[in-house]
């Protein structure tokens, strides 16, 4: 199939992505503009970072998952089932960044991005979710966070957002 004239050979693809992640690079305080990342498909390994990345989903076997694939980047991880009890933790102010879920029970994961920044904590934030309402990822995106994907999502694309966010830091 020809290219058109400044089209994107990744957009005429047959195959669909199981998720997609769209960046975005902060340019000031709640201003951020689309940034031009490739996805490669190899995983490479991450820049070692001060602190570990952290998960925060009520689903066990998220965590574990996200726990394996960022592990294998060499990466640091810790886990926690709640916001309340990432905020309770002494790991904010010392992590290379955060995985939250949207939907957490009680406190969820815009109001926990609040929260941080209220306290003066500002880590990139990768923003999760298996719900599938349109909403979610300008949402997301406005509470500050800098990547956003769907579950299930590719470890690939897990990956391609974790390590500009470590990178970041």
């Amino acid at each position: 199939m020809p290219l058109e004239e400044g089209s994107d050979y990744r957009n005429q693809s047959p195959v669909r992505p199981r998720s997609t992640v769209t960046y975005y690079r902060t340019i000031g305080p709640h201003r951020s503009v689309k940034a031009d990342k490739g996805m490669g498909g190899k995983r490479k390994p991450a820049r070692a970072s001060s602190g570990p990345v952290i998960v925060v989903d009520d689903d066990d076997a998220v965590r574990q998952t996200v726990d394996v694939v960022l592990r294998s980047l060499g990466l640091r991880v810790t886990g926690f089932a709640s916001a309340e009890a990432f905020l309770r933790s002494k790991q904010p102010q010392k992590s290379a960044c955060a995985i939250v879920d949207l939907n957490l029970p009680g406190m969820n994961g815009v109001e926990l991005v609040q929260r941080l920044y209220a306290k003066g904590v500002r880590i990139p934030i990768i923003m999760i979710t298996g719900d599938r309402d349109e909403n979610s990822r300008p949402r997301a995106l406005a509470a500050g966070a800098t990547a956003f994907l769907t579950k299930p999502f590719d470890p690939d694309a897990l990956c391609a957002a974790v390590q500009p966010a470590v990178a970041q830091r």
